[in-house]
């Protein structure tokens, strides 16, 4: 990477002479805080926008306001570059979302109430995409408020309001594509899934799915080039938005690994927390076909310490890495820049959806498309091995709820639909819309095979059918019909279905009903304790916890991790002469096409141990 002084660089000149990009509009802070999904973002920082013109170093710096203990974030101009939204927290405060003219004048808020508001983008009609933590759900790991997409009107919450995402962590970030699509970064963290990859949704909510994102990368900060391409700041650590600059093709391949040479780093990747002192990036926003505008600091990893940070504004050559210092306050965090620019949308139809319809349809068109490189099972595609999927509900932790609610990475589920899996590999399912779900399929003999670890979901009347496979090119298919779209789909009702496989709703009762603690190996002389209650400041009962220990594969890890297919307590339970389990051919929930019969109480210790090992379903429910 190449570093240049700021004395009348070419580049300079060219921008300077370029109609197109009037100056840059960023946010000058004592402190650059960090992303809207970690904790108290920007508590102790305050800010102002102040705007250079023309873009180039030798411009005109001027304060655009002037508030006093206030944070400032989020900068978005608007198409005709005449106004720009912001989120701003006054001291004591909440985040909310204002909008005024460039040069500070006309400020009017947007949002209200006593809750947060983030990331707000002009839509081509005028109206605002952005975040908000209003409907009382936390994340599933870090247990925060979390953010979702929301739409309101041009003149605010008030003219018109509509949440449009319903996944269980974070979705935020969001910019809004010349094509009218809103990518967003959204925090999967399903389990053991940890990341950050690129979501696509259009502003109805309605085609929601991958856009870009492997399992070892995790991306901030998109923006659009003229060209279509998108840049993003490349990061390997979770909830760190700083780190390298990177071109991302997403039409090439949308699949993990990258086989398709799909994203293309333009700085030296950043090894955050190591000593390697190549800075880091933070903020992009794009100038002209070949430059980007970027935060950037020079001491952020030559330090290891993101509290000596020293963000400026710069130049960026996305063809050379080039690197051209714009405006530096070594005193300030120079960060959130927004170029100001005209902008043209030739938006594309949303899909249509089918009216008067509250469900979502939805076609797998094959569980047997797949790649190797996620650590789970590979199905056998020749034996036709997959007979059922199980579809789970997953139930978001709110602010009164009690917490922890278990001692793994799973969020709350229950099983609300068994839906056959076709001799392709394709399965059809209706459910509700707007809820959120996964699914586990499972073999003839009723073992989960492989998890589904995102969260899926549809608006009403919406029909999916991007569902390519667990894994590979995804949202890509041929169109050929499968069997499944032959027929109607499976209707999955929460209603008619709902199955609790937690401790407190049932492991806890077929302990007490099977009286296993008193069993003479289960009082903690042979086998694990499994004495039920919990006393004084105990979070979880002893026998819950002892339990989760036992349900430790021989080559794999614990139940927070799932996978009752290796689980030392099912291997344990399957043994004949074990005391307790006695048949039960409840037909209610066999799986599979064998004609022996299902003990249907060993599948729900199963079903336990697949769904995360998760400890209570409801506050009150058999808990102490």
């Amino acid at each position: 990477m190449s570093f240049f002084a700021c004395d009348g660089k070419l580049t300079e000149v060219l921008l300077e002479d370029n109609a197109s990009a009037k100056g840059v509009l960023f946010v000058k802070s004592k402190e650059y805080g960090q992303v809207n999904s970690y904790p108290n973002p920007y508590e102790k920082n305050y800010s102002n926008i102040y705007r250079l013109t023309p873009l180039s170093s030798r411009g005109k710096l001027e304060q655009i306001t002037f508030f006093d203990y206030a944070v400032i974030r989020d900068l978005a101009i608007s198409p005709d570059a005449k106004k720009v939204l912001f989120s701003m927290k006054p001291r004591n405060g909440r985040y909310h979302i204002y909008e005024m003219n460039l040069d500070g004048s006309n400020l009017r808020k947007l949002t209200f109430g006593d809750h947060n508001n983030f990331d707000p983008e002009y839509l081509p009609d005028g109206r605002i995409v952005f975040t908000s933590d209003r409907t009382g759900e936390r994340d599933e790991y870090e247990r925060r408020p979390s953010e979702t997409l929301h739409v309101m009107g041009a003149n605010g919450e008030s003219e018109y309001l509509e949440r449009i995402s319903f996944n269980l962590s974070d979705d935020f970030d969001p910019i809004v594509l010349k094509d009218g699509k809103i990518v967003y970064t959204r925090w999967e963290h399903h389990g053991p899934m940890n990341r950050f990859p690129l979501f696509s949704t259009f502003p109805d909510g309605t085609d929601t799915f991958l856009h870009y994102g492997s399992h070892s990368q995790n991306l901030w900060h998109v923006q659009e080039l003229p060209d279509g391409r998108l840049a993003a700041i490349v990061s390997k650590n979770v909830l760190n938005d700083s780190g390298a600059v990177a071109i991302i093709t997403p039409d090439i391949y949308r699949g993990d690994p990258d086989r398709g040479h799909s994203l293309k780093y333009i700085t030296d990747p950043v090894a955050i927390n190591h000593d390697k002192p190549t800075g880091a990036f933070r903020f992009i926003s794009v100038a002209d076909d070949t430059h980007l505008v970027v935060s950037y600091t020079r001491r952020y990893v030559e330090s290891r310490n993101e509290s000596e940070a020293d963000y400026g504004l710069y130049l960026l050559n996305i063809e050379t890495g080039e690197l051209e210092l714009l405006y530096n306050d070594p005193e300030y965090q120079e960060i959130e820049p927004v170029v100001i620019r005209t902008k043209e949308f030739n938006p594309m139809a949303a899909p249509t959806r089918t009216p008067n319809r509250n469900t979502a349809r939805f076609l797998a068109r094959s569980v047997y498309f797949r790649q190797a490189n996620d650590g789970q099972d590979m199905t056998d595609k020749d034996s036709r091995e997959i007979r059922y999927a199980v579809i789970t509900q997953g139930i978001p932790t709110m602010s009164d709820d009690i917490d922890p609610i278990s001692e793994t990475n799973y969020e709350r589920k229950r099983i609300i639909g068994f839906v056959p899996v076709e001799d392709d590999g394709s399965f059809a399912i209706e459910v509700p819309a707007d809820l959120p779900f996964s699914f586990n399929i499972v073999n003839d003999n009723g073992e989960t095979v492989v998890f589904k670890r995102t969260w899926i979901y549809g608006r009403p009347g919406e029909n999916v059918d991007k569902c390519t496979g667990c894994h590979g090119d995804r949202g890509i298919h041929d169109g050929a019909p499968t069997i499944a779209s032959i027929d109607s789909p499976t209707i999955v009702d929460p209603s008619n279905v709902s199955i609790d496989v937690s401790y407190c709703g049932f492991v806890k009762p077929q302990i007490q009903q099977k009286g296993c603690a008193n069993a003479g190996c289960h009082d903690g002389t042979v086998a694990p304790n499994l004495q039920v209650g919990k006393t004084g400041s105990e979070t979880f009962e002893q026998a819950y916890l002892n339990l989760l220990n036992y349900t430790k594969p021989p080559t794999s890890t614990y139940t927070k991790n799932a996978g009752s297919r290796y689980s030392a307590l099912i291997t344990a339970l399957k043994d004949a002469t074990h005391a307790g389990l006695a048949p039960d051919t409840d037909g209610s929930i066999t799986l599979g096409t064998t004609s022996k019969p299902v003990d249907s109480t060993l599948r729900k210790w199963e079903y336990w141990i697949d769904l995360g090992g998760q400890y209570r379903m409801n506050q009150d429910l058999n808990c102490n």
